[in-house]
């Protein structure tokens, strides 16, 4: 089961589109339909998908979150230099840095011609796009670092800063938008520009794209996001991730502290039975916090209206968590299921994992 980190934002559930209706209220359990995207709460979504995927990134960090961040700090000089006149900022380049290499200078995923160095280029990328120096041949005989660095420019800490912020101004240029342009970094400016399109629209927030794509609305490009299957769709709050965690790190380290730990206020209340009409199967004894009731519920009723099939069955809810059977009615539930956990750790609402043939759901 994932971690909830700590300092993460109180939940704050999310408000329906229409100003005229009444908000939910967090204290009696109630939360607005997660499958809403509201564009006048933009900063709060993106806060809380932020919040969402900071565990993800305490748990994959090599090493530990501070000594990821001590080895990206060193290179903090030479993010400065690289990005004068560039389309980001520095804290924005160095959180790039922890994620893509964790400040490892010569990390690789795979083969050389596959992403490598400080901020994970391409090989093919490098050189056809960026005009750095990329001696494919020459870099798998080098025998020394010195070597490597002399045949690969992606080795090269100043040279891999100044060709991703090269990267980044393209792409910037392309799609208009600093997060579209960061965005694409992993998911790649074709891909991008064929989800926009798939949505309707072009200069748009990423959280609208991201969060107004479901499998009830612009299911093309939700299709499109889901179908990457490499992160590509989360990439922009992992990025906010990794600054929010450098941040911390040169300013609050008992904050960081705490993050680390995992811990968060838990849901209050009585424990309430699941009502009827989400749905649902679930035995007579099973209460949970309001709050997480509540989850339960929403995940119950959306699952249904996405895949037309019904009941999900719970097999077992105490305090804040349910566990949910994996004998699925169809392959369309399973998906429309995975789709609601995604949505909702992407919110920060839940955090989940897999025990045999259950899933287990904890509310935070």
């Amino acid at each position: 089961m994932r971690r909830a980190a700590a300092g993460l934002l109180a939940l704050v559930v999310l408000a329906g589109c229409g100003g005229s209706k009444p908000k939910p209220d967090p204290d009696a359990g109630t939360i607005a339909d997660p499958l809403s995207y509201d564009g006048t709460r933009q900063a709060e979504f993106e806060a809380r998908a932020t919040a969402g995927l900071t565990p993800v990134l305490v748990e994959k960090s090599p090493g530990g979150v501070i000594a990821t961040a001590r080895r990206v700090a060193r290179f903090r000089p030479l993010i400065e230099r690289a990005v004068r006149g560039g389309p980001v900022d520095a804290d924005t380049l160095e959180a790039l840095v922890f994620l893509e290499s964790a400040g490892r200078q010569y990390a690789q995923a795979g083969k050389l011609e596959s992403a490598a160095g400080l901020t994970q280029i391409l090989a093919q990328t490098a050189s056809g796009l960026l005009g750095m120096h990329v001696d494919l041949r020459k870099a798998r005989k080098a025998k020394t670092a010195r070597a490597l660095r002399r045949a690969d420019d992606r080795f090269v800490p100043s040279k891999a800063l100044e060709g991703t912020v090269r990267y980044l101004r393209l792409a910037k240029e392309r799609l208009g938008r600093t997060d579209l342009a960061l965005v694409s970094y992993h998911m790649g400016i074709g891909n991008l520009q064929r989800a926009l399109s798939l949505y309707g629209a072009s200069d748009i927030p990423y959280a609208q794209l991201y969060f107004d794509s479901t499998p009830l609305n612009h299911d093309a490009a939700w299709r499109l996001l889901y179908s990457l299957g490499d992160d590509s769709a989360t990439y922009l709050w992992r990025l906010l991730a990794a600054k929010r965690l450098m941040k911390l790190y040169r300013t609050d380290r008992p904050a960081l502290d705490q993050v680390i730990a995992g811990t968060t206020p838990l849901p209050t209340g009585t424990p309430r039975p699941l009502a009827p009409g989400h749905d649902l199967r679930f035995p007579k004894t099973a209460k949970l916090l309001p709050r997480a009731a509540t989850v339960a519920e929403t995940i119950g009723t959306d699952v249904a209206k996405i895949s037309r099939t019904s009941p999900l069955t719970i097999r077992a809810a105490t305090g804040r968590t349910f566990y949910v059977s994996r004998a699925y009615r169809s392959h369309q539930q399973a998906v429309a299921f995975q789709f609601m956990l995604d949505r909702l750790s992407a919110l920060s609402l839940i955090d989940w994992g897999r025990r045999f043939d259950l899933i287990g759901v904890t509310v935070r």
